[in-house]
Order: C-alpha cells, then sequence, then structure tokens
C-alpha cells in the first residue's frame, strides 16, 4: 500500500478523555468479557432496543451524500499560514487533540509514531490539546481553563487558532449513574456542545472525527466503568446521524444555511470486548491498562495510536490531508492488477462452437484476458456441463503466462425458466428476447449453486479450475439479472414478481456465497450500479452495499470487488493535459464510497480506436487517460480494455507505462521469525522483487527506518538489541521500484529480551 500525505493541515483532532486518576486500586482482571457486541459487529442486531452500527440503518458505512460531502471538505483542506492564509510553502495543516487523561496518553503516543512515518505530510502538524481532569461534563458546565489552554498549547507550537482545520474527539462522563439510554443522550447532547464550540473558537475547523471509549471491564473505580464505557459509542453514533438527519444546529454546508458545526464522522471505533476477538483481531488485555483498569498503560495507548495512524492512513476523507502524497494511495489489502483483453464472439471453432480465443495476444503489457461465456453455454442442458471453452483458454494463457478473468453473461439454460413453477419476466433486450427467472428464485438459486460448484470443481489437466493458477479473477454475476447488481435494460428489478428488498438481497448473497465458496483463494468481483426501488432512504443500492461489505469484509470472509464497465476518458483539447473521465461519481456512488473497504475494477465503456457507442466521451484521448482516470478518482488497478486499442500502436507507450504503475514491488521480512526472542546482535533479512525493478530496499523498526536504504540485494542489516528497550518490537520493510511503487512488508513482532 502506498500512502501519501498533502499539505500539512491544522487538524484539530482529538477531543478526549480527561479523567482525574483516582487512588491507585488494582484492576479487576477476571473481567475478560461482558458477552457484549461491538457496535461495528452488531448491525441491526439490538442492544435494550437500539440497532448497531457505527451509521444509520445499521451500517457501519457512511451515507452517500455524507460521504461525498466529507470528500469534497477534506480535499478543500490546504495549509494555512498565522493569518490563516493558504501557504504551501509556510503554511500548516493542524490536528488538534481536545479531551481527557486517556485522550492525552493515547495522542501523545500517536504524535511520536507519526512524526517517524515517512507516508505523513509534512505540512501536517499534531497538537495534544486533551487534558487530565477534563470530562464531558465539566468541560461543558464551566470549560473557559480548559480551552484557554488549548489555545496556550497552540501558541507554544507556533499556531494560531485559524490554522486548527480537524479534530478527533474522544470523550466521556466521569462517575456516570444514569440509566441507559439516558446516559448516553447526556453525553450526546455534550458531544454537540463541544462540537459547536469547536466551530465558534477555531473558525476554519472542518472536520471532526469522533471515538468512544475502549474497554473498561477491567475498571477497579467508578471513574467510568462498563457498561457506560461500551454505551458511549451510541452517544457518537447518535450524534453523527443527528447531522445526518439534517440538524440544522449541526449543520456544516454553506448551501443549506449558516454553519455551525463542522463535518462529523467516526475516527477508529476502539472497544472490543476484553479478550474476545473482534473481526479484525482487537482484543483489550488486563495489562493494557493501569492498575485502575481504566487508563490505557504503554501497550494499550499503542493500540490506540496504531489504529489512528491505520484510520488516517486509510479513511477516503482523511488521505487527502493527512498522507504527503494521496493520489499514491491504495487500501492496504490484496486486490487484482493489471490490464485485460476483452475476448469476443470470435475464436477456434470446435463443433460449430466458438471458443471466444480470437483476442489473445502475446505482448508485454498484457496481463491476461477475460473470458465471457454465458452459464447457458456451459450447461446447454441440466447437468450436462461443456467446459471445454474454459479448457482452451486456460491452456492457451498458460503457455503465455498469462491470467484468466472469467465472467458470465446473462443467459440461464432454458431449463430454468421452463420448469414449473418457476416466476419469471421477459427480457426485451435484443441481445436476449426472451424468458428469464427473477433472481429469487429458489430453483434458480438452486442450480445456480450446483452450477458454480461443477464450474470450479472442473479439472483442467489434472487440475480443479478453483486451483488453477492461471484464473485470477471472477465475476459471475446475479444470475437473472443484468450481470450485476443493476436493473436490466427491459425491467426495473421492483417490477419483477416477487420482489421485496429482501429477497433481492437474498439472492444476491446467495450468488456471492456461491462464487467466494468455490472459489477460495481467487478475486471475486461484482457489477454495482445504484440501483433503487420505491422506497425513500435507505436507497437500496446503499442497503446492499452495507451488507455486502459487511459479510464480505476481508476477516470472516473474503471481499468482493465492485466492477463497473463504464469506463472512458476525453480531452476537450488534444494538446492540454485537463481530462474529463467516466464514469462520473455520482453515478458510480456504489464504487467511488467503497474505495476503503474492497477493490473497484472497470471494463472500457468502448472502443478509444473504433468508439461503437458514447464516441463523444473517448474524444481526443487514450486508454491510459482512463486508467489515470481511474486509478486516481477510484484507486483501480484492474482494466478490462477492447482488443483493438491492444492493438494500436499509438496507445502501446502508455499501456506499458500504466503495467509497470499497476504491479508494485513483492518484499518480505524472511528472517527473523514471527515471535522470536532475541539479545545482542541480530540479522534482520529481507527479499525483494518487482516487474521493473527493485531500487531501494528500507528495513524499519516500530515504524522508523534503521540501518541505511538498500540498493541491491541482498537486503539485510543488523539490530543492535543492546540500544533498544526490553519488550516487543516490530520488523518490517519498505521497497521502492523504478516505476515509482512502494510497497511494505509483513510485519514481525520479536521479543527482545533484557
Amino acid at each position: 500500500m502506498r500512502l501519501n500525505l498533502i499539505p500539512r493541515i491544522a487538524l484539530a483532532v482529538v477531543l478526549g478523555f480527561a479523567l482525574l486518576l483516582p487512588s491507585a486500586r488494582a484492576s479487576d482482571c477476571s473481567k475478560t468479557s461482558l458477552g457484549l457486541v461491538p457496535l461495528n459487529e452488531l448491525g441491526p442486531g439490538l442492544y435494550q432496543g437500539f440497532s448497531g452500527g457505527l451509521y444509520p440503518n445499521a451500517c457501519n458505512l457512511r451515507p452517500e451524500a455524507h460521504e461525498r460531502a466529507g470528500l469534497e471538505i477534506a480535499r478543500a483542506i490546504v495549509p494555512l499560514n498565522r493569518a490563516a492564509e493558504r501557504d504551501s510553502e509556510n503554511g500548516k495543516i493542524v490536528l488538534l487533540s481536545v479531551g481527557m487523561s486517556n485522550t492525552t496518553q493515547e495522542f501523545s503516543t500517536f504524535q511520536s509514531i507519526v512524526a517517524r512515518d515517512p507516508d505523513k505530510n509534512p505540512q501536517l502538524a499534531l497538537v495534544d490539546g486533551a487534558q487530565g481532569g477534563w470530562s464531558a461534563d465539566r468541560i461543558v458546565s464551566g470549560g473557559e481553563q480548559y480551552w484557554a489552554t488549548v489555545n496556550q498549547r497552540l501558541a507554544r507550537a507556533g499556531f494560531t487558532p485559524e490554522q486548527v482545520q480537524i479534530a478527533w474527539l474522544k470523550q466521556a462522563d466521569a462517575r456516570p449513574t444514569l440509566p441507559f439510554p439516558e446516559d448516553a443522550r447526556k453525553l450526546q447532547q455534550e458531544l454537540k456542545i463541544i462540537v459547536l464550540t469547536l466551530k465558534r473558537l477555531f473558525p476554519n475547523i472542518k472536520i471532526v472525527y469522533l471515538s468512544s471509549r475502549i474497554y473498561a471491564g477491567y475498571a477497579s473505580t467508578s471513574l467510568n466503568p462498563e457498561p457506560f464505557a461500551y454505551q458511549s459509542g451510541f452517544a457518537v453514533k447518535w450524534l453523527i446521524e443527528e447531522q445526518i438527519n439534517g440538524s440544522p444546529e449541526l449543520n456544516f454546508d454553506p448551501d443549506e444555511g449558516e454553519v455551525k458545526a463542522p463535518w462529523l464522522a467516526w475516527g477508529p471505533y476502539l472497544w472490543g470486548d476484553g479478550l474476545t476477538p473482534r473481526r479484525d483481531g482487537l482484543i483489550w488485555e488486563c495489562t493494557d491498562f493501569n492498575r485502575d483498569g481504566t487508563h490505557p498503560s504503554t501497550s494499550g495507548r499503542r493500540k490506540v495510536a496504531e489504529m489512528l495512524l491505520e484510520f488516517f492512513k486509510s479513511d477516503s476523507t482523511a488521505v487527502p490531508w493527512f498522507l504527503a502524497r494521496p493520489s499514491d494511495r491504495l487500501s492496504n489489502f490484496a486486490r487484482p492488477r493489471g490490464i485485460y483483453i476483452l475476448d469476443s464472439r470470435l475464436g477456434t471453432d470446435i463443433d460449430g462452437v466458438s471458443m471466444r480465443d480470437a483476442n489473445i495476444r502475446d505482448l508485454s503489457f498484457v496481463t491476461g484476458y477475460v473470458l465471457r461465456p454465458s452459464w447457458a453455454e456451459l450447461e446447454p442442458a441440466q447437468d450436462v456441463y461443456d467446459f471445454r471453452m474454459i479448457e482452451n483458454i486456460i491452456r492457451k494463457l498458460d503457455l503465455l503466462g498469462q491470467k484468466l478473468s472469467m465472467g458470465i453473461r446473462p443467459a440461464e439454460p432454458s431449463y430454468i425458466v421452463e420448469n414449473e413453477g418457476v416466476a419469471s419476466w421477459f427480457d426485451s433486450d435484443p441481445h436476449v428476447n426472451r424468458w428469464r427467472p427473477v433472481p429469487w428464485d429458489p430453483f434458480l438459486l438452486q442450480r445456480m449453486e450446483k452450477f458454480i460448484q461443477a464450474l470450479a470443481e472442473h479439472e483442467i489437466d489434472g487440475m480443479k479450475l478453483k486451483d488453477h493458477p492461471v484464473l485470477s479473477t471472477v465475476n459471475l454475476g446475479i444470475m437473472g439479472a443484468h450481470v450485476a447488481i443493476r436493473d436490466p435494460i427491459a425491467v426495473k428489478i421492483e417490477d419483477m414478481p416477487g420482489y421485496s428488498r429482501d429477497n433481492f438481497k437474498h439472492a444476491v448473497l446467495t450468488n456471492l456465497r456461491a462464487a467466494t465458496n468455490n472459489f477460495p483463494g481467487k478475486f471475486v468481483q461484482i457489477g454495482f450500479w445504484k440501483v433503487r426501488d420505491s422506497v425513500g432512504s435507505p436507497a437500496l443500492w446503499e442497503e446492499v452495499r452495507c451488507i455486502v461489505l459487511d459479510e464480505f469484509d476481508g476477516a470472516r470472509n473474503p471481499r468482493v470487488g465492485f466492477w463497473m464497465d463504464n469506463l472512458a476518458a476525453a480531452r476537450m483539447d488534444a494538446a492540454a493535459d485537463q481530462v474529463i473521465g467516466f464514469p462520473a461519481p455520482e453515478f458510480a456512488a456504489p464504487l467511488l464510497t467503497s474505495q476503503n473497504n474492497t477493490w473497484i475494477s472497470f471494463q472500457a465503456l468502448t472502443s478509444w480506436t473504433a468508439p461503437f457507442t458514447g464516441e463523444n466521451k473517448v474524444a481526443g484521448a487514450e486508454p491510459a487517460d482512463g486508467m489515470r482516470f481511474a486509478f486516481d478518482k477510484y484507486g483501480s488497478t484492474y482494466f478490462e480494455i477492447y482488443v483493438r486499442d491492444i492493438d494500436d500502436e499509438r496507445y502501446r507507450p502508455g499501456f506499458e507505462a500504466w503495467h509497470d504503475r499497476l504491479f508494485p514491488p513483492q518484499v518480505t521480512i524472511t528472517s527473523p521469525d514471527g515471535g522470536a526472542r532475541v539479545s545482542g546482535t541480530v540479522a534482520v533479512t529481507a527479499e525483494a522483487s518487482d516487474n521493473v525493478g527493485v531500487v531501494a530496499t528500507q528495513f524499519k523498526l516500530d515504524g522508523a527506518d534503521f540501518g541505511a536504504e538498500l540498493t541491491s540485494p541482498p537486503y539485510e542489516v543488523i539490530l543492535d538489541t543492546s540500544r533498544i528497550r526490553p519488550g516487543e518490537h516490530t520488523l518490517s520493510a519498505v521497497a521502492r521500484d523504478a516505476a515509482g511503487n512502494v510497497a511494505r512488508s509483513n510485519e514481525v513482532k520479536i521479543i527482545v529480551e533484557p
């Protein structure tokens, strides 16, 4: 993952939990779990009658309108000088922590980590405004001294209140006693007052990220024990929902009237149920806390600090101002990469059936081939399968060292719709023109699952397709629909017989489960458009997006990527560098708003060489322009291109450059092993490789550079453990290639013995 920073931003960040340290009393390490479900895993489940999810409708994703507003605001954050003027050379972007003792402890650790991070925007400045003893209720009831101290700290750091542009708010009440939900409602109102105060005192503040408390099950005092720590999450959730629902008191949009508040969103959600792992593996051990079981120990502070760093490096609204080079950012998960050629109906004829292989090309910049047969072609009769087309392609690509991306066109075998009792609709698309089953029909879903299983288990030269190294990506669509989460051309999904949201969501999840279960280890992606029905809010597509990304989250289940066939780019002036790209963000909102969660892939809308549709959308440009647009706007690294463009010599330099750009180096720490106990001097080694050549590798200890940057193998440095404190440390490495790509290795935890 390449992470970059933009101009320095005055970021008002942490509204923390300023609680006075009570008399030392040993924490209760027996309370390793409360049996409560973290908000980001509760979803539509209930806690005392209230649903979970970080955002409205039991979802962990920001609604589209709020996401787009946040992106626009984030991109407008620029370095400001002391006079609050834009100053790209001497200005700063200030990130301010505000809150209680927990907050200042966690944020100060965050500061020390960020100070050593080469990805940090050099114009970003961090100021810790959080103070012990200042809980939310105390700030609200008389916080003049608190805010005076914040301004003093800003001044000592060389900044003015006008330079603060972002805040992280983490707060709670001291010694709460009210029952739920009254306690959370009280905190919600206090957080609102603090947010409004921030806007009044720091007029240029644009964003406030909020976090609730960490686990407090080990607490031995009444300072802020459970379940109040857990319930503080509802206060944050409800405050953000209040703004999303259009509260005039929290208006951030000048088009809607007077701006009274910054844009609000969740920062990292920190609560986990003690030793019960969250889906992402988060646990809170007794050793993560000081003796009172409330304030974090060194390890607890670092845990929060690392979650903050990961959030600011990956959240779509933080990347533009937090990273040095935000245009190079990509979320840190595996994704399909490369330039793939689209097939056509042409190809080798075997028994009157085209093998669709005519467009295969042996070119250095081509990663692979997109084969798009229909289900009906692969299962011409019930339980009769003909996979010769796939066998043929696999063998040819294997000889070329290329990959297969397999899609399925929307044509189910006729026996399905002819089965008695199958609900159907008529597809008048000229390319189809026949009756088809509705996506949620039980018989269709049953046969779809059997077909995908047969496809995955089919052996080619002694190897099952699901295990074949040539197969990289599968896009099997939503059977009975238009290849994707998308209305067919002929009829809206909501007008099909038996439609309900639950039925449609069941169909989507059943198709995706069949694909991911039968093709483990392969990239599964699905087309995703803004499908709607007559229900106003949330939009159908937003509800579907929420359940798909929640289930296929990369932890419990493999991620599922989102795909569209609308990629295009045009130049109004061929001599200028200004490119108009498609699809527009509004049209492709499911993709735009999902970049933090999964990968985004594109098929070209048409050919740039010989456009058969949308000629104005490719005028004066070339495929490389489209790829650049998709990479910059959507983070895309996978492109399906028409063969006429592949064959056009004018476009070859652009293809070659993008092929190099799409593949970062591979770098792995090879020794010592994870969990090794070390002392004295230790050799730290790594392996690094790349398609265009590794130019440098830098080892890191706890995120900071150590040893010289190495420009050639062997990649090895000597770690003198006598120079670092005993305990756990993290080793990693960063490699750069000749195309400017940067990649990080795996992290290896070691324990330095005294």
